[in-house]
């Protein structure tokens, strides 16, 4: 559903949805899994599209740090928060650091 919302822009559901399956996975599986990543992905998504670049940084920088540790070097869905990290500094017209997340 979290992912239907966002899709559809209905944000502040897409949000609600992350946040309960955050819930969900640290109750049951722990913080430092493949899910989670995803989901902090997510949560970078929303928050990339209401521009609150601060929250959506540290949610990219989060799935990257678990993307690190749970799997192999250059994973591609490490891609997706390096891609979302890089669209933030271009939304700040840090273009130097965009293109340095997209190497």
């Amino acid at each position: 559903m979290a992912f239907l919302s966002h899709r559809e822009g209905k944000y502040n559901h897409a949000e609600e949805y992350f946040l309960e399956a955050l819930i969900l996975y640290e109750e049951s599986i722990g913080l430092q899994h493949s899910l989670v990543a995803c989901t902090y992905c997510g949560l970078g998504n929303v928050y990339l599209a209401l521009a609150k670049y601060d929250r959506a940084e540290s949610f990219y920088q989060d799935a990257l740090n678990i993307w690190q540790q749970v799997s192999k070097p250059q994973h591609p869905l490490m891609c997706t928060s390096l891609n979302g990290l890089a669209q933030i500094s271009m939304a700040l017209g840090n273009y130097a650091q965009a293109e340095l997340y997209l190497q």
